[in-house]
């Protein structure tokens, strides 16, 4: 995967371009890929679609909350927040779960907001559905 080095004092860039995105996709089939940008640091971040199981455990781990059950994790015992952390380093693929877990601690509403936005690029529009 693309890794940089930071000269002393100056700024580190993890975006990619479309030809590196295009490269990770033909390697790990459909990508969502999205730029943040972090103070001077600009970051692109690119997810793999999440597999049935792991949208089934996101999915599971918030029914479990709303209707106030245990949840069969231990790892999450219910919790939404880290059942769709857990789904995005999973399909994390770069800048990797590294990086991506410090982006994270830094500005924790990245989780919330990146899995929305994974979890929209995994369900059809209704469109697509009537017209099927």
């Amino acid at each position: 995967m693309l890794e940089e080095t930071k000269p002393a004092g100056a700024s580190l860039s993890l975006a990619l371009t479309e030809a590196e995105i295009k490269k990770i996709e033909e390697k790990h089939g459909e990508t969502y890929a999205t730029n943040l940008r972090f103070g001077d640091e600009k970051i692109s971040l690119v997810f793999r679609m999440p597999t049935e199981s792991e949208y089934r455990f996101v999915f599971n781990e918030q029914s479990q909350d709303f209707i106030g059950r245990m949840s069969p994790s231990d790892e999450t015992k219910g919790d939404r927040f880290a059942a769709q952390r857990r789904a995005l380093m999973d399909c994390c693929l770069h800048p990797g779960t590294q990086k991506l877990d410090e982006l994270i601690k830094r500005k924790p509403g990245l989780v919330l907001k990146l899995w929305s936005k994974l979890e929209k690029a995994v369900t059809p529009d209704l469109e697509d559905i009537k017209n099927a």
